[in-house]
């Protein structure tokens, strides 16, 4: 249970550049809205769990792992001008290894899916800010290599996988530019 637990706490934050798609511009005709989200992910765990014994031998690795890359892929079908519902996919991933014998090694990998709500704040015709809500469901996994000494004193490397799942949420706010009709670009952080 302490694995799960540990698993919620890791949420992820990352600024990343943003490409949608839009069918209509901002008026309040319904239209669909898909958007990539590619970029810098860092992990807000303060503290490794402690079934992770590469993490917590050494801090400077913990550290390490803890920044990756985050993709994520958003849906939201317009209602109102101001007002959007839809589905969000991400996928958060680090790894990193240390310089021993066995080649200790960590690789992580965080899933979320969910429904989303989106506000939308338009600036002007071609500026708009958002803030977007979501609660879903959130997998996390982490396989590792780590050194094991067997009661000769001969290190071997073992390799396990630990896997959890839970519900999760987050919440993002940006910024989109509009360049035409059908492509906008923008910058956005979440948690």
């Amino acid at each position: 249970m302490k694995t799960l637990r540990t698993f919620i706490i890791f949420l992820f934050t990352a600024a990343c550049f943003n490409a949608n798609a839009q069918e209509n511009t901002f008026n309040s005709n319904p239209y669909h809205n898909f958007s990539l989200d590619i970029g810098y992910g860092y992990r807000l765990a303060n503290s490794p769990n402690e079934l992770f014994t590469t993490q917590t031998k050494d801090s400077d690795y913990f550290n390490k792992v803890k920044h990756g890359l985050h993709i994520s892929f958003n849906y939201d079908f317009r209602f109102k001008s101001y007002l959007e519902f839809g589905f969000k996919a991400s996928g958060y991933n680090s790894a990193a290894s240390l310089e021993d014998s066995v080649g200790s090694k960590d690789d992580l990998y965080i899933f979320y899916l969910g429904p989303t709500i989106k506000y939308n704040y338009h600036i002007n015709s071609t500026n708009s800010v958002y803030a977007r809500a979501t609660i879903g469901y959130i997998s996390f996994r982490n396989s590792l290599t780590e050194e094991i000494v067997n009661n000769l004193g001969v290190k071997s490397g073992s390799s396990k996988t630990y896997r959890g799942y839970n519900f999760g949420m987050g919440i993002e706010i940006g910024y989109d530019y509009k360049v035409n009709d059908y492509l906008s670009l923008g910058v956005s952080s979440a948690i």
